[in-house]
């Protein structure tokens, strides 16, 4: 079975195309190349955006567009502790399952 095996690994079944080589780095070159705006996004130009902002008022209230994406965060983390809440309890009634049916199998004995 194994010279079956490795005479078909032999064969030429599956040849690629002869300029496979240069095609594929090709592509991987258009696509290491950086982008316009990533030298935008340094961190200089970062921290000059922040010191040139000026700062909020403390009554200030999102508006628009800018509370819905609060409010999925708020809505996630109380999905997640939820979540996490009722795993908790029901690992715990798992948990006291096990521990009563060992004890009650050891009492048994």
């Amino acid at each position: 079975m194994d010279d079956d095996l490795d005479s078909l690994l032999r064969e030429d079944l599956l040849l690629p195309p002869p300029d496979f080589t240069q095609r594929v780095m090709k592509n991987l070159a258009a696509q290491i190349q950086p982008l316009p705006h990533a030298q935008a996004d340094s961190l200089p130009h970062l921290l000059a955006q922040a010191v040139q902002r000026p700062a909020r008022p403390s009554g200030w209230a999102p508006e628009g567009r800018a509370v819905w994406p609060r409010l999925r965060w708020l809505a996630a983390r109380a999905g997640l502790a939820g979540g996490g809440l009722l795993g908790f309890v029901l690992g715990l009634d798992q948990l006291a399952s096990f521990v009563f049916g060992l004890w009650l199998a050891g009492a048994a004995l």
